[in-house]
């Protein structure tokens, strides 16, 4: 994949003619002007691509493709493979780029830390009252993603850790960001500024996704489980073990289990110690 402009947008759209203008607008006004914006169109059948051809008619780094895909996701590993850009960005059709400044920053950001493959920032939106979420921790995001709306990721991270599972329907950004979160050769960092106007009613946000649910407390253990806390590695253990005993899966869950006594006791002592 070539690489000769600074941002690559991939927006995922499907019968989106009633935000798509606005979402592309929100890019075109940007100060920044050094992006491309590829379309992931899931063959729409509303005015989706005459809007989007419309506005790409007076401005070429806009890109349509428009072809049956296997949901969100694969849409974006498609726009992925298709990107010039050093930096990714994912976008809904139905979201905004909150000011004019916001490509600006972030590549000024980027030149300024040139060893960072991840940036994150804010969203703004009424589902949570205002700005979501600062900085994260790795205890932070076992409760609670990041809006794939506030990262930008180096094109080469997904050459390292790979691209979007598509076994996770509708939770695969939180699964990509466990893996980026936790891999200790990515350097990330949390910038303060607000990057974008999130809608809500999105397919993530409204539907659970019952694997990663199951495979969340594994997936931690399985990336990191050595650099943490006690207390949060035996939580960790204790969960996937309870999840084990719901699925009958009685091996692993004795596995889990005498690892969560060991652990347990470990975090128990080592509180004992800090009070002396």
């Amino acid at each position: 994949m070539s690489q000769s402009v600074s941002f690559s947008i991939i927006i995922p759209t499907y019968n989106s003619a009633a935000t798509i203008e606005a979402c592309l607008e929100s890019i075109v006004i940007q100060s920044c002007t050094d992006w491309e914006v590829l379309i992931m169109d899931a063959i729409s059948t509303d005015e989706t691509i005459h809007l989007s051809e419309t506005i790409a008619k007076t401005d070429r780094r806009i890109r349509i493709f428009s072809e049956k895909d296997q949901g969100i996701y694969d849409a974006m590993n498609k726009g992925i493979a298709k990107a010039k850009g050093q930096w990714i960005y994912f976008m809904g059709s139905d979201d905004r780029l909150f000011d004019e400044t916001v490509l600006k920053k972030i590549k000024n950001f980027a030149e300024q830390n040139s060893t960072v493959s991840i940036f994150y920032g804010d969203v703004y939106s009424s589902r949570f009252n205002g700005r979501y979420a600062g900085s994260f921790t790795a205890e932070k995001l076992y409760e609670q993603n990041i809006c794939h709306q506030a990262i930008f990721l180096k094109q080469d991270v997904f050459n390292i850790i790979g691209m979007f599972d598509l076994k996770f329907k509708s939770w695969a950004d939180y699964e990509h960001n466990i893996r980026w979160f936790l891999n200790r050769g990515l350097q990330k960092k949390f910038i303060d500024i607000v990057v974008a106007e999130y809608a809500d009613g999105g397919f993530s946000s409204g539907t659970p996704d019952v694997l990663l649910t199951e495979k969340k407390a594994e997936l931690f253990l399985y990336y990191r489980m050595e650099k943490f806390d006690p207390f949060f590695r035996a939580m960790l253990l204790l969960s996937a073990a309870i999840q084990k005993k719901n699925k009958q899966q009685w091996l692993l869950f004795c596995w889990y289990k005498l690892q969560f006594y060991y652990f347990s006791s470990a975090a128990r002592l080592k509180t004992i110690t800090a009070k002396r």
